[in-house]
């Protein structure tokens, strides 16, 4: 099999179309290319992620685990937390408690905060054998649809069944 390998400016070997976007914003004439196809999710994806979730939901934590076991394999720079866990997570940001209980938040490289579905696909878009569904769902009516869906039917399900396996718990 024939593929292009180059180091990127961290240093770590890229092969396929993300070397060749390397290679052309290195030569001049050709780094006008380089912007033009660079999808925006990948150009942050050498940051430093953090994710906050729902621990006591026990689907959110099956696949936050999912996601987390495969950024460990490939040692991406993302890190998630137990937001049911952690004292006053997020808390500079204006977020308490019941917020996090009811939504996936994800904080990029630069210290933006984005959450719900959008989250998710940002954080799909992050992981190689994610990345597939984060472009799918990058389409705009589908995105909406999902957005919308995330927010009125699956969040508040999920942190209901979380409050109420939470208090059984505890009974």
């Amino acid at each position: 099999e024939r593929r292009l390998y180059l180091r990127d400016e961290q240093g770590r070997i890229v092969s396929g179309f993300r070397a060749v976007l390397v290679l052309w914003a290195r030569i001049p004439e050709y780094r006008w290319l380089s912007r033009v196809f660079s999808w925006a999710p990948l150009r942050a994806l050498d940051r430093e992620c953090e994710v906050w979730f729902n621990g006591d939901c026990p689907v959110c934590s099956r696949e936050i685990g999912a996601y987390a076991r495969a950024a460990r394999r490939r040692d991406l720079p993302l890190r998630f937390h137990d937001s049911m866990r952690v004292e006053r997570p997020l808390a500079a940001y204006g977020l308490r408690r019941e917020h996090l209980e009811r939504r996936l938040y994800l904080r990029d490289g630069h210290g933006r905060i984005v959450s719900g579905f959008r989250g998710v696909v940002v954080l799909w878009s992050r992981i190689p054998e994610y990345r597939w569904l984060s472009r799918v769902f990058s389409w705009t009516p589908l995105r909406a649809v999902c957005e919308s869906l995330y927010d009125h039917v699956v969040a508040p399900g999920l942190a209901y069944w979380g409050r109420i396996r939470q208090h059984g718990a505890r009974t």
